[in-house]
């Protein structure tokens, strides 16, 4: 498969699930933040990694230096890969169909990313995510989480 292939396929799928392009990746505002998807792309093979990040307390703003800054920034507050078992959808020389690329990235969809997004609406659903091994939290993100109104 090629890259724009691929990009095209995960951008048309995030879309799908309430994410906005921008920049080269996309993002999803919710009430803790900007959640943001980034696909890097390897040095080391054909292959992405899917960056998941949550900027905690970013809200949207008109300044599109700012977005693009926030959007192609290497880690966010909130910080993940996609899980192992989901790794070969983002292997551009995996034989997978693209109808089968495609139920795989609506599963990861389902399973990780829509849960990270309704997760992170509140400071409680942050720390159930935190609780279930979702996410993990360092120590200084975790007391600023601690601080967010429920």
């Amino acid at each position: 498969m090629e890259t724009r292939e691929f990009k095209i396929l995960f951008g048309s799928v995030a879309k799908e699930h309430g994410f906005t392009p921008a920049y080269g990746g996309w993002y999803l505002e919710t009430p803790t933040g900007l959640f943001v998807l980034n696909l890097q792309k390897s040095n080391f093979g054909n292959y992405f990694e899917l960056n998941l990040k949550l900027f905690l307390g970013l809200q949207l703003s008109s300044n599109g230096v700012e977005l693009k800054k926030t959007v192609k920034s290497f880690s966010g507050d909130i910080f993940r890969r996609q899980p192992e078992e989901f790794r070969e959808i983002f292997d551009l020389d995996a034989e997978i169909s693209l109808s089968d690329r495609r139920k795989l990235l609506e599963k990861l969809f389902a399973e990780l990313i829509d849960r990270m997004a309704s997760g992170f609406a509140s400071q409680a659903e942050i720390l159930r995510l935190r609780d279930e091994g979702v996410i993990f939290l360092l120590p200084t993100i975790e007391a600023r989480v601690n601080k967010l109104t429920s």
